[in-house]
């Protein structure tokens, strides 16, 4: 995204009923397509089930897909490769990388320079095919519910 773009996206987010919001650093349109320029990521909406209120009437729940996947590694040298693998679509997160699980496997955090949800997907599936990968799994957002 551009720092135009961004700057843009977060007036409209502070706007009273707008139709941007700002999630952790991530903007969710519910405007239509015809608002999307070729420097936004997109990613569609993905069907989670139902989420049943019992004061009210059930609902759809929605996940999406944000441009960051999570890699869990046996070796720290295995994130060198993978970015020197995916260079142009990946680039370290900013942000605490390198954390050792119980099981002596690394957590490393990737951006991904892609502009769909699709792409960042199929990605993530290709990583997690790879002999020196335990894990691999994109950024999801899923709606919480409290209950009451």
């Amino acid at each position: 995204m551009t720092e135009n773009r961004e700057k843009e996206l977060e007036q409209l987010a502070n706007q009273e009923e707008s139709q941007v919001k700002n999630v952790g650093g991530f903007f969710l349109v519910t405007r239509d397509h015809n608002f999307i320029t070729a420097d936004d990521f997109t990613s569609e909406r993905y069907f989670a089930g139902y989420y049943y209120d019992y004061n009210t009437q059930s609902s759809h729940d929605y996940v999406v897909v944000c441009p960051m996947i999570g890699v869990c590694v046996y070796n720290t040298e295995t994130k060198d490769k993978i970015l020197k693998d995916y260079r142009g679509k990946l680039t370290l997160a900013n942000h605490e990388q390198g954390e050792k699980t119980v099981d002596d496997c690394y957590i490393y955090y990737f951006d991904c320079h892609l502009g769909t949800s699709e792409q960042v997907l199929n990605l993530s599936n290709k990583i997690y095919l790879r002999n020196d990968v335990k894990w691999a799994q994109p950024d999801i957002y899923a709606p919480f519910h409290l209950s009451n």
